[in-house]
């Protein structure tokens, strides 16, 4: 059973693709670019999957070490499993899904990026599905908790080992998809002792039980839960080297205009909670730290006059860098561009704004290559987001 992948299939955030046209073999065939982590899902009996996906970044856009970007991943009842490297072009790509009965699958798409200052956006875009039975399209959820993350390459994952899985961003969505894993126990009760690997759902959460520790030990980060999924839509508004200084300006200067228009964007999205987690960028090539503060207030400034008026945001300041701490070319250190977060919050007219320090999330141990986290550094940014 064959299904042309759209937009509107996605599970979280179909309402957001960009048309970005592909160009392969010389040809002009546009290809949808539906977003990093965004998802189909699927009930079906079938032990084979194969998708073709249309890519223009190679396996090792940002490290030969590191081909995570590329990489094809799925889940089936709510267990992870990866695939191949996606390779440039136009290529049909096999998955093997477990034996048995029905069951729930779910392809997701692997990160954006961008290899090249100011260079359109790169990534591996899926466009056909195939399977060897009969599946049928789950119809993507359209009510209920939803968190927009807009950030940059941290957000999409880049670095931890699976990145649409286990990026902090990915790890939130386990939250919907839990609900279909074989341990999913349901709302947390205090009465019920919890074998070690049963999930539960409490306080906005989905959490995995990782001791033997007794009934009412209440699911909290720590020992003996491990928090999981958001109990809610995720939706990732990020790529790889993500800027204010690309969303927000007109002819290399900030523009009001722009900013009431991407606001607009964001808020169209229909968001219970927006939360921040850019800037760091901008210390390579960019806006300095001044600038990057006045359109950091205007964008907070332009979602205040939006339909995301009341919602709230969280402000997240870069995180630490062990590359990136020293004077830039404006002779801005990140600690001004954390200071011009704090700032921002401080002047915005907008209402529910709250200024997290990033610095403080992580250590250095927890980064790859001195800017992206591992994978545990990644759990640790999920469990910052509670």
């Amino acid at each position: 059973m064959r299904f042309i992948l759209k937009p509107t299939d996605l599970q979280e955030n179909g309402r957001t693709a960009t048309f970005i046209p592909l160009v392969t073999g010389g040809s002009g065939d546009g290809y949808w670019n539906v977003g990093t982590g965004a998802r189909w899902k699927f009930t079906t009996t079938a032990t084979r999957a194969r998708v073709r996906c249309c890519a223009t970044q190679s396996q090792f856009p940002f490290s030969p070490t590191n081909p995570s970007p590329s990489l094809l991943c799925y889940r089936v009842n709510g267990a992870e499993y990866w695939g191949p490297l996606v390779e440039l072009g136009d290529n049909w790509y096999e998955l093997v899904l477990p034996e048995g009965l029905s069951k729930t699958f779910e392809l997701f798409v692997p990160p954006q990026g961008i290899v090249v200052l100011n260079q359109s956006v790169l990534g591996v875009y899926p466009v056909e599905l195939e399977f060897n039975a009969p599946a049928t399209v789950i119809a993507p959820v359209t009510s209920g908790n939803h968190r927009v993350i807009y950030g940059d390459s941290i957000t999409t994952g880049m670095n931890a080992s699976i990145a649409a899985l286990q990026g902090f961003g990915g790890i939130m969505k386990r939250g919907l998809s839990d609900v279909n894993h074989a341990r999913y126990q349901g709302v947390y009760s205090a009465g019920t002792l919890y074998a070690v690997g049963d999930i539960v759902k409490n306080n906005g959460s989905t959490w995995k039980k990782r001791t033997t520790a007794a009934a009412g030990t209440t699911p909290v980060v720590g020992t003996d839960w491990q928090i999981r999924g958001y109990d809610g839509r995720v939706t990732l508004l990020a790529h790889g080297y993500r800027r204010l200084y690309e969303d927000l300006n007109s002819a290399g200067s900030y523009s009001p205009t722009v900013a009431a228009s991407f606001a607009a964007s964001i808020a169209a999205l229909s968001p219970t909670e927006i939360i921040f987690k850019i800037g760091v960028n901008e210390w390579v090539a960019g806006w300095s730290s001044t600038t990057f503060q006045a359109a950091y207030t205007g964008l907070l400034d332009a979602l205040a006059a939006s339909g995301a008026s009341s919602v709230p945001i969280r402000c997240y300041s870069p995180l630490l860098t062990t590359t990136r701490e020293t004077a830039n070319g404006f002779g801005k250190t990140m600690d001004d561009y954390r200071a011009a977060v704090s700032a921002s919050v401080s002047a915005t007219i907008k209402s529910s704004c709250t200024y997290v320090n990033g610095k403080t999330i992580l250590a250095s141990g927890d980064l790859w290559d001195g800017l992206h986290p591992t994978y545990l550094g990644h759990q640790k940014l999920r469990e910052a987001i509670l």
